[in-house]
């Protein structure tokens, strides 16, 4: 979805239809994000029926127990920021995006994972939180920058 909504964002930036590609995003984040809902709903739902059918080591299976509401969370954030960081750079705004991914990455991804790993001692739930919160930051600072419009001036064409 994110890369399709891309190609339509750089053609109508292309042709300086920045209301058309501000309407393409909204609305390939309003088809998307009840899919991946949906899916990660069942998902979790549906998990405590699937895993044992994958494994039967019980220490994994409660892991994946744990772990899935968390997944929740990181896939719907990680859905925003595939569809509004492509049409960031499609639209010409690439400083922006890969700031945010190195600040937010670097901070809370490694960092994160460091710190909940290693002295919070919470393993595997620890990397997926910090995961969690770099998708979060980073949807929140994208999401900031797609409504002030500021991305509307980054265009090479």
């Amino acid at each position: 979805f994110g890369s399709a909504n891309a190609i339509i964002v750089g053609y109508n930036v292309g042709s300086h239809d920045y209301d058309g590609a501000k309407k393409a995003t909204n609305l390939t984040f309003l088809i998307c994000y009840p899919i991946i809902l949906f899916l990660v709903t069942i998902l979790n739902l549906s998990g405590k029926l699937i895993f044992p059918l994958i494994t039967s080591n019980t220490v994994i299976l409660n892991a994946i127990y744990i772990v899935i509401p968390i997944v929740f969370l990181l896939e719907s954030r990680r859905c925003v920021n595939l569809i509004y960081i492509n049409m960031l750079k499609s639209s010409g705004d690439i400083i922006y995006p890969v700031v945010c991914a190195i600040f937010s990455m670097f901070l809370f991804a490694s960092f994160g994972s460091y710190l909940f790993v290693s002295v919070f001692h919470f393993g595997l739930i620890g990397i997926f939180l910090a995961q969690t919160l770099d998708e979060i930051t980073r949807a929140f600072l994208v999401l900031l920058r797609f409504k002030s419009n500021k991305w509307m001036n980054k265009s090479i064409v």
